[in-house]
């Protein structure tokens, strides 16, 4: 069955090779993990060759096919404060440079609130904040460094970029290219940038306009949609919603999707996620999105609370399973 790929965050306690195995036990076929603190500004110190351990792990992985990374809550693109805001470019890179390091297709960063300047003030942040993150961890990842030499002598193969880009002819290594910058859509609560198609659309034009077009795209996160106010729990609204984001971003900047179920009631502008078929949204309602044929091997990373708030277990997984072959079966009759 072409359908998305079914996955989910994990833990990377221990190491970012134990999160695949984590990923590879729940019966997930990609996954997403943080490689700081989600609620800290600290740099987490890795021991050497950590991150280029985890790529090869992903590489040897007959399960997980796809690794994304999440960069803290705290990071504030849109931020008016200069200090908030260059700790938040900061922090952006640094994310950056290990998501790239171990592997991952992308990092997903939330693109912040404008707190209260309103959007066309805070866009020109937000793009320029991004672009240069890309380009302070393309510098650090071009300078010598013993995790830069693992990474690219070790063996090619499934990972983020394919490792021939970062090769000349005759086999020399070139500096090894950022992976994507993927900004998620938000719930629309306070003065968070990114609610809507539009203004996601203007801040990918914005940060491709400086050159750096293949370095950014998109997560779509399904509550989030709901929460501001963008219905997709039917046939076709799911199928208008596709539509309206390949017109105004292009779905082939969507990298992948967070897959939740939402606690609060559509538009309700509250980040707040529920088990798959626990929310307001339904398993159904899900079904109908995720089952859409144009999304078709896009991973679809499983962010619900679990139990007790311990994140996505095996039923989880199964829930999400159950959904996308209910909207599948439901859309070949």
């Amino acid at each position: 069955m072409d359908s998305v790929i079914i996955g989910a965050h994990v833990s990377s306690a221990g190491g970012i090779a134990k999160a695949i195995l984590r990923g590879e036990e729940l019966g997930a076929r990609s996954i997403q993990l943080f490689t700081e603190s989600p609620r800290a500004w600290r740099a987490t110190v890795r021991r050497p060759g950590e991150l280029a351990e985890a790529a090869a792990a992903l590489e040897r992985s007959e399960r997980v096919q796809s690794l994304f990374t999440h960069v803290t809550y705290l990071v504030n693109l849109a931020s008016p404060n200069e200090t908030l805001y260059r700790q938040s470019v900061e922090c952006l890179a640094r994310g950056l440079r290990s998501a790239t390091l171990c592997g991952a297709t992308g990092a997903i960063v939330h693109p912040g609130s404008h707190m209260g300047e309103g959007f066309n003030s805070a866009r020109k942040r937000v793009a320029a904040g991004v672009v240069t993150a890309i380009r302070m961890a393309r510098a650090e990842l071009a300078a010598p460094s013993g995790e830069a030499d693992d990474r690219l002598t070790a063996p090619s193969g499934r990972t983020g970029r394919d490792r021939s880009e970062n090769r000349v002819a005759g086999g020399g290594a070139l500096p090894l290219q950022p992976c994507p910058v993927l900004l998620e859509n938000t719930a629309g609560q306070g003065g968070a940038v990114g609610a809507n198609f539009y203004e996601l659309a203007a801040l990918i034009q914005m940060v491709g306009d400086t050159g750096e077009s293949d370095n950014i795209g998109v997560c779509i996160d399904t509550q989030h949609l709901w929460a501001a106010g963008i219905r997709y729990a039917d046939r076709a609204s799911a199928d208008q919603v596709i539509e309206e984001i390949d017109a105004s971003i292009s779905l082939d900047r969507v990298k992948c999707f967070h897959l939740n179920d939402s606690v609060t009631p559509f538009g309700a502008r509250s980040d707040r996620h529920a088990n798959i078929g626990e929310g307001t949204v339904g398993k159904e309602g899900l079904g109908w999105l995720i089952s859409h044929p144009r999304l078709s091997g896009k991973p679809a990373l499983l962010e619900v609370p679990g139990e007790n708030r311990k994140g996505p277990r095996k039923q989880d997984i199964v829930a999400a399973v159950q959904a996308l072959e209910w909207g599948v079966s439901q859309r070949s009759t």
